[in-house]
């Protein structure tokens, strides 16, 4: 999208090329913000002539199974992973992806014929609870009793990305698996026995996450499916996220009874001429974008919208979002997949609703569903805060090192 002034002067652009930002590597810490901010660069200068003050922003896309890295290397650390760019170099290979989007950006905004002529200009937001919501089989292919359930990251998830870097140890992944699903068979044994409401809750959690071995139940406040943070059965010592969960157990930081990740989410829908932008707070998977900006252009043609943009990563993040057959894999993004199986299906099903509503007069509008974000106190955030702020000391001491 390229901004024009009535004078014809370029004022600035976007767009949402969809390639991770990450070919610097986990143990690169100085400060830099790799291939994006070298297009942003590249672009920004190509117009200084025609305005100094021109503003490129090269946002995020659909991106989620999208790496900047494209070659294997053997002979690299298992700790940053075995995949780098087009070169051994990290930070060549940020500026030449950064200059490839910067050329089509640039082709883009010299060769575009179509130009935005309406001035209106709408918007409507809705927050989501994601934690809970019934899938109405018209956004599951007819499949009935599709659900989602509070958030849990994987241990997939965990071990992080085979190209854009690893986490956990594998070995330490496998004993994690094994005392994941030992914890979800006796949550199980223990919910029949409980009945009622506790039953139910089990029951729906284990429908929608399926597959996927619980590390962190970041919903229900608990690790490895059922183990308060100070109980973790993993010693200290073996690896730095362990140490660092011990120790911010020790000092408060999981006392909150609010969830670790945000449950209730933003959808919004920006109305610009005939473009609507669709902002959600999700790193959402190639084909998962397809499927979305499909029943997103289907509900929002009566609005008069002729262009559907994405926008992922908009106002929180929460994770991934793959398509139901991705998330059966469980590899790194569907373990990260946090609301489970039907994610995908359940953000179709939000997103209808909220451009069904969008189509109505402004007057008749109604998005207050009774749902607001989690509200933290002073004490928990400072918590929380004095955990981080160590880290980062730590990080300042290694690259002074």
């Amino acid at each position: 999208m390229h901004l024009i002034s009535e004078a014809g002067q370029p004022l600035g652009s976007i767009n949402w090329f969809a390639v991770h930002t990450s070919n610097l590597p986990n143990n690169y810490y100085k400060l830099c913000s790799d291939n994006k901010g070298y297009a942003a660069s590249y672009l920004e200068e190509s117009f200084h002539k025609e305005n100094l003050h021109y503003v490129a922003a090269f946002a995020q896309g659909a991106c989620g199974d999208v790496s900047a890295r494209v070659k294997y290397n053997r002979k690299l650390s298992t700790q940053r992973g075995k995949w780098e760019g087009y070169f051994p170099d990290d930070l060549k290979s940020a500026k030449f992806n950064g200059n490839l989007q910067y050329e089509k950006a640039k082709e883009i905004t010299e060769s575009s014929v179509v130009t935005i002529a309406d001035e209106t200009i709408d918007s409507i937001s809705l927050y989501v609870d994601f934690s809970k919501i019934d899938l109405n089989p018209k956004f599951t292919n007819g499949q009935t009793n599709c659900v989602t359930s509070p958030s849990c990251m994987g241990i997939a998830f965990l071990e992080g990305s085979q190209m854009d870097g690893p986490g956990l140890p594998l070995f330490l992944g496998k004993i994690a698996r094994g005392i994941a699903k030992n914890t979800r068979t006796k949550e199980l044994n223990e919910a029949i026995k409980k009945g009622g409401d506790y039953q139910q809750f089990i029951e729906r959690k284990n429908k929608a996450q399926s597959v996927k071995d619980i590390g962190v139940a970041s919903g229900e406040r608990k690790f490895l499916g059922n183990f308060d943070a100070s109980k973790l059965p993993l010693p200290a010592f073996i690896d730095e996220t362990i140490l660092n969960i011990k120790k911010m157990s020790k000092q408060g930081g999981f006392d909150s009874q609010n969830p670790w990740t945000p449950q209730v989410l933003t959808l919004q829908i920006l109305k610009i001429g005939t473009i609507g932008i669709c902002a959600f707070p999700f790193e959402i998977t190639t084909v998962a974008s397809w499927r979305l900006k499909k029943t997103l252009e289907d509900a929002l043609k009566v609005k008069g919208i002729e262009y559907v943009i994405l926008a992922p990563y908009s106002n929180e993040y929460n994770g991934y979002i793959t398509t139901n057959e991705e998330y059966q894999l469980q590899l790194y993004e569907a373990g990260h997949n946090v609301f489970g199986q039907w994610s995908l299906n359940a953000l179709q099903q939000k997103f209808a609703e909220l451009a069904d509503e969008f189509s109505k007069p402004k007057e008749s509008r109604n998005t207050d569903n009774g749902v607001h974000p989690e509200v933290f106190t002073q004490e928990e955030l400072k918590k929380q805060a004095f955990f981080h702020s160590r880290r980062i000391r730590r990080i300042h001491r290694k690259e002074n090192n």
